[in-house]
Protein backbone atom coordinates (compact mmCIF):
# COMPACT_ATOMS: atom_id res chain seq x y z
CA UNK A 1 0.00 0.00 0.00
CA UNK A 2 1.83 3.06 -0.98
CA UNK A 3 1.78 6.32 0.50
CA UNK A 4 2.98 9.18 -1.50
CA UNK A 5 3.48 12.72 0.04
CA UNK A 6 3.55 15.68 -2.47
CA UNK A 7 3.33 19.38 -2.61
CA UNK A 8 5.67 22.38 -3.18
CA UNK A 9 9.19 22.90 -1.32
CA UNK A 10 9.30 23.97 2.45
CA UNK A 11 5.97 22.49 3.18
CA UNK A 12 7.37 20.20 5.82
CA UNK A 13 7.13 16.77 3.24
CA UNK A 14 10.57 15.57 4.55
CA UNK A 15 9.68 16.39 8.18
CA UNK A 16 6.41 14.50 8.03
CA UNK A 17 7.99 11.21 6.64
CA UNK A 18 10.27 11.01 9.53
CA UNK A 19 7.58 12.64 12.16
CA UNK A 20 5.95 9.04 10.85
CA UNK A 21 8.48 6.60 10.85
CA UNK A 22 9.50 8.14 14.21
CA UNK A 23 13.07 8.50 13.21
CA UNK A 24 15.10 10.70 11.27
CA UNK A 25 15.79 9.52 7.69
CA UNK A 26 14.28 11.88 4.96
CA UNK A 27 16.89 14.61 4.74
CA UNK A 28 15.54 17.96 6.04
CA UNK A 29 16.62 21.41 6.10
CA UNK A 30 15.57 24.88 7.75
CA UNK A 31 15.89 27.26 5.02
CA UNK A 32 16.11 25.66 1.88
CA UNK A 33 14.02 22.75 -0.38
CA UNK A 34 16.45 19.54 0.71
CA UNK A 35 14.94 16.37 -0.93
CA UNK A 36 16.54 16.21 -4.71
CA UNK A 37 15.03 12.84 -5.00
CA UNK A 38 12.22 10.16 -4.35
CA UNK A 39 12.97 8.17 -1.10
CA UNK A 40 10.87 5.08 -0.35
CA UNK A 41 10.89 3.44 2.88
CA UNK A 42 9.72 0.09 3.62
CA UNK A 43 9.62 -2.86 5.66
CA UNK A 44 12.68 -5.01 6.37
CA UNK A 45 13.92 -7.42 9.50
CA UNK A 46 17.34 -5.77 8.68
CA UNK A 47 18.47 -2.13 6.85
CA UNK A 48 18.43 -2.76 3.65
CA UNK A 49 19.31 0.16 0.37
CA UNK A 50 19.25 0.83 -2.73
CA UNK A 51 19.77 3.31 -5.58
CA UNK A 52 17.98 3.47 -8.70
CA UNK A 53 19.92 5.69 -11.43
CA UNK A 54 17.83 7.94 -13.63
CA UNK A 55 17.03 5.70 -16.08
CA UNK A 56 17.06 6.50 -20.56
CA UNK A 57 13.70 7.37 -20.57
CA UNK A 58 14.17 10.24 -17.39
CA UNK A 59 17.72 11.27 -18.75
CA UNK A 60 16.19 11.57 -22.34
CA UNK A 61 13.72 14.24 -20.17
CA UNK A 62 16.71 15.37 -18.50
CA UNK A 63 18.78 16.09 -21.81
CA UNK A 64 16.06 17.61 -23.38
CA UNK A 65 15.91 20.25 -20.14
CA UNK A 66 19.85 20.96 -20.10
CA UNK A 67 19.72 21.20 -24.11
CA UNK A 68 22.77 23.07 -25.43
CA UNK A 69 24.34 23.56 -22.09
CA UNK A 70 27.58 22.38 -21.37
CA UNK A 71 26.72 20.60 -18.13
CA UNK A 72 24.85 18.10 -20.41
CA UNK A 73 27.52 16.54 -21.97
CA UNK A 74 29.64 16.60 -18.20
CA UNK A 75 26.36 15.12 -16.96
CA UNK A 76 26.43 12.28 -19.50
CA UNK A 77 29.84 11.39 -18.17
CA UNK A 78 28.78 11.11 -15.05
CA UNK A 79 26.26 9.22 -15.37
CA UNK A 80 28.48 6.56 -17.60
CA UNK A 81 31.51 6.84 -15.08
CA UNK A 82 28.61 6.23 -11.77
CA UNK A 83 26.29 4.36 -12.92
CA UNK A 84 26.81 0.55 -11.47
CA UNK A 85 29.97 1.94 -9.23
CA UNK A 86 28.40 3.65 -6.09
CA UNK A 87 26.42 1.70 -3.69
CA UNK A 88 24.70 3.03 -0.72
CA UNK A 89 25.29 0.67 2.17
CA UNK A 90 24.50 2.82 5.45
CA UNK A 91 22.24 5.30 6.69
CA UNK A 92 24.46 7.93 7.06
CA UNK A 93 25.26 8.25 3.29
CA UNK A 94 21.72 8.77 2.19
CA UNK A 95 22.15 12.70 2.08
CA UNK A 96 24.60 12.01 -0.69
CA UNK A 97 21.76 10.67 -2.42
CA UNK A 98 19.00 12.54 -1.56
CA UNK A 99 20.32 15.94 -0.59
CA UNK A 100 20.05 19.06 -3.47
CA UNK A 101 23.97 19.38 -2.72
CA UNK A 102 24.54 15.15 -2.47
CA UNK A 103 27.21 14.46 -4.36
CA UNK A 104 25.14 12.01 -6.38
CA UNK A 105 21.93 13.31 -5.93
CA UNK A 106 21.72 14.58 -9.93
CA UNK A 107 21.99 11.53 -10.85
CA UNK A 108 19.56 9.60 -8.80
CA UNK A 109 16.07 8.90 -9.12
CA UNK A 110 14.63 6.97 -6.37
CA UNK A 111 16.57 5.98 -3.21
CA UNK A 112 15.18 2.77 -1.55
CA UNK A 113 15.49 2.08 2.03
CA UNK A 114 14.26 -1.02 3.85
CA UNK A 115 14.39 -0.45 7.46
CA UNK A 116 13.14 -2.69 10.85
CA UNK A 117 10.04 0.10 11.57
CA UNK A 118 6.56 -1.04 13.07
CA UNK A 119 4.59 1.54 11.01
CA UNK A 120 5.77 -0.08 7.71
CA UNK A 121 5.79 -4.13 8.92
CA UNK A 122 2.35 -4.83 7.84
CA UNK A 123 3.91 -3.82 4.36
CA UNK A 124 3.11 -0.06 4.08
CA UNK A 125 5.61 2.00 1.85
CA UNK A 126 6.13 5.60 2.75
CA UNK A 127 7.40 7.74 -0.33
CA UNK A 128 8.37 11.56 0.23
CA UNK A 129 9.22 13.51 -3.36
CA UNK A 130 10.91 16.43 -4.63
CA UNK A 131 9.20 19.42 -3.97
CA UNK A 132 7.10 20.53 -6.88
CA UNK A 133 8.13 24.16 -8.51
CA UNK A 134 11.73 23.64 -7.97
CA UNK A 135 14.52 25.48 -9.98
CA UNK A 136 14.76 21.84 -11.60
CA UNK A 137 11.94 21.25 -13.55
CA UNK A 138 12.35 17.45 -13.56
CA UNK A 139 11.75 17.05 -9.81
CA UNK A 140 7.92 17.77 -10.80
CA UNK A 141 8.46 15.42 -13.39
CA UNK A 142 9.85 12.61 -10.69
CA UNK A 143 6.52 13.33 -8.01
CA UNK A 144 4.10 13.11 -10.89
CA UNK A 145 5.99 9.90 -11.57
CA UNK A 146 5.57 8.59 -8.22
CA UNK A 147 1.87 10.19 -7.51
CA UNK A 148 1.09 7.71 -11.24
CA UNK A 149 1.85 4.80 -8.20
CA UNK A 150 0.29 5.91 -5.40
CA UNK A 151 -2.55 4.16 -4.03
CA UNK A 152 -2.76 6.98 -1.42
CA UNK A 153 -1.51 10.75 -1.72
CA UNK A 154 -0.98 12.60 1.01
CA UNK A 155 -1.18 16.29 -0.31
CA UNK A 156 0.77 18.79 1.99
CA UNK A 157 -0.09 22.83 1.60
CA UNK A 158 1.14 26.04 3.34
CA UNK A 159 -2.00 26.99 5.40
CA UNK A 160 -1.20 30.50 4.32
CA UNK A 161 -1.45 29.66 0.90
CA UNK A 162 -3.14 26.39 0.20
CA UNK A 163 -3.65 27.26 -4.04
CA UNK A 164 -0.14 27.01 -5.24
CA UNK A 165 -0.23 26.93 -8.83
CA UNK A 166 1.98 24.03 -9.51
CA UNK A 167 0.17 21.64 -6.65
CA UNK A 168 -3.51 22.74 -8.25
CA UNK A 169 -1.63 21.58 -11.71
CA UNK A 170 -0.14 18.12 -10.53
CA UNK A 171 -4.03 17.26 -8.99
CA UNK A 172 -5.63 18.50 -12.52
CA UNK A 173 -2.96 15.60 -14.30
CA UNK A 174 -3.12 12.92 -11.78
CA UNK A 175 -7.59 13.61 -12.25
CA UNK A 176 -6.91 13.85 -16.23
CA UNK A 177 -5.00 10.32 -15.47
CA UNK A 178 -7.89 8.40 -14.59
CA UNK A 179 -6.03 6.87 -11.31
CA UNK A 180 -7.97 5.77 -8.30
CA UNK A 181 -6.38 7.46 -5.91
CA UNK A 182 -7.38 8.02 -1.72
CA UNK A 183 -6.32 11.74 -1.27
CA UNK A 184 -5.56 13.63 2.40
CA UNK A 185 -5.07 16.68 2.72
CA UNK A 186 -2.45 18.32 5.17
CA UNK A 187 -1.84 21.92 6.02
CA UNK A 188 1.71 22.95 7.58
CA UNK A 189 3.04 26.21 8.61
CA UNK A 190 -0.47 26.38 10.48
CA UNK A 191 1.71 28.12 13.56
CA UNK A 192 2.42 30.98 11.10
CA UNK A 193 -0.81 32.06 10.99
CA UNK A 194 -2.10 35.65 12.33
CA UNK A 195 -6.01 35.51 12.96
CA UNK A 196 -7.01 33.44 16.24
CA UNK A 197 -9.95 32.11 13.69
CA UNK A 198 -7.74 31.62 10.61
CA UNK A 199 -7.04 27.76 11.18
CA UNK A 200 -10.39 26.97 10.59
CA UNK A 201 -10.66 29.13 7.47
CA UNK A 202 -7.19 28.01 6.05
CA UNK A 203 -8.80 24.22 6.38
CA UNK A 204 -12.43 25.10 4.52
CA UNK A 205 -10.30 26.90 1.49
CA UNK A 206 -7.98 23.60 1.84
CA UNK A 207 -10.88 21.22 1.70
CA UNK A 208 -12.89 23.22 -0.99
CA UNK A 209 -9.29 23.60 -3.56
CA UNK A 210 -8.79 19.89 -2.91
CA UNK A 211 -12.65 19.09 -4.00
CA UNK A 212 -12.51 21.65 -7.04
CA UNK A 213 -9.57 20.17 -8.21
CA UNK A 214 -10.64 16.43 -8.21
CA UNK A 215 -14.04 17.02 -9.14
CA UNK A 216 -15.27 14.91 -11.78
CA UNK A 217 -12.58 12.60 -11.71
CA UNK A 218 -14.44 9.29 -10.42
CA UNK A 219 -11.05 7.51 -9.07
CA UNK A 220 -9.99 10.32 -6.51
CA UNK A 221 -11.44 10.24 -3.05
CA UNK A 222 -10.76 13.48 -0.76
CA UNK A 223 -11.07 11.83 2.37
CA UNK A 224 -10.30 14.54 4.71
CA UNK A 225 -7.75 16.79 6.48
CA UNK A 226 -4.74 17.02 9.31
CA UNK A 227 -3.32 20.18 10.14
CA UNK A 228 0.26 19.27 11.50
CA UNK A 229 3.23 21.74 12.51
CA UNK A 230 5.37 18.70 10.84
CA UNK A 231 8.77 20.07 12.21
CA UNK A 232 6.93 19.89 16.03
CA UNK A 233 5.71 16.27 15.45
CA UNK A 234 9.00 15.22 14.18
CA UNK A 235 11.18 16.43 17.06
CA UNK A 236 8.22 15.19 19.65
CA UNK A 237 8.20 11.28 17.88
CA UNK A 238 11.93 11.24 17.33
CA UNK A 239 13.04 12.63 21.03
CA UNK A 240 14.98 15.78 19.61
CA UNK A 241 12.33 17.84 21.48
CA UNK A 242 12.86 18.11 25.34
CA UNK A 243 9.67 17.37 25.77
CA UNK A 244 7.09 15.93 24.11
CA UNK A 245 4.66 18.39 21.74
CA UNK A 246 1.24 17.25 22.71
CA UNK A 247 -0.31 18.98 20.29
CA UNK A 248 1.64 18.06 17.46
CA UNK A 249 1.26 14.15 18.56
CA UNK A 250 -2.38 14.68 18.20
CA UNK A 251 -2.71 16.46 15.38
CA UNK A 252 -0.68 13.65 13.76
CA UNK A 253 -2.70 10.86 15.56
CA UNK A 254 -5.39 12.32 13.50
CA UNK A 255 -3.37 11.70 10.10
CA UNK A 256 -2.79 8.36 11.17
CA UNK A 257 -6.94 8.00 11.22
CA UNK A 258 -6.63 9.70 7.96
CA UNK A 259 -4.46 6.83 6.58
CA UNK A 260 -6.42 3.86 8.36
CA UNK A 261 -9.74 5.33 6.33
CA UNK A 262 -7.44 5.64 3.34
CA UNK A 263 -6.48 1.82 3.65
CA UNK A 264 -10.58 0.68 4.77
CA UNK A 265 -11.54 2.63 1.65
CA UNK A 266 -8.99 0.34 -0.69
CA UNK A 267 -11.06 -2.46 -2.11
CA UNK A 268 -9.92 -5.72 -3.28
CA UNK A 269 -7.56 -6.11 -0.58
CA UNK A 270 -9.39 -7.25 1.95
CA UNK A 271 -7.01 -9.78 4.25
CA UNK A 272 -3.80 -7.15 4.07
CA UNK A 273 -6.16 -4.73 5.04
CA UNK A 274 -7.05 -6.19 7.91
CA UNK A 275 -3.50 -7.05 8.84
CA UNK A 276 -2.48 -2.99 8.71
CA UNK A 277 -5.75 -2.11 10.41
CA UNK A 278 -4.45 -4.27 13.01
CA UNK A 279 -0.99 -2.97 13.52
CA UNK A 280 -2.28 0.50 13.44
CA UNK A 281 -4.58 -0.17 16.17
CA UNK A 282 -1.73 -1.46 18.45
CA UNK A 283 0.29 1.40 17.63
CA UNK A 284 -2.28 3.29 18.82
CA UNK A 285 -3.16 1.97 21.79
Amino acid sequence: FRVTLVGEGKRGKSSLVNALLGEILSPVREAVPETAAVAEFFYAPQPRYAVRWLDEEQFAHLADYLAGEEENLLLRGKVEALRGLTTLTSRTDIPDYLAVDGRYAALTARVSIGLPVELLRPGMVLVDTPGLNATDSFQDYLAYEESLSADCLIFVMDARRPDSASELRLLRKLAASGRAVSIIGVLTGVDRLNEADGLEDAKARALGILGEACRGAEGLRVLGLAAVNARAAMLARTGGAGTADRAALRELGHLFDLLRAALAADSGKEEYRSRVLARWAALRA
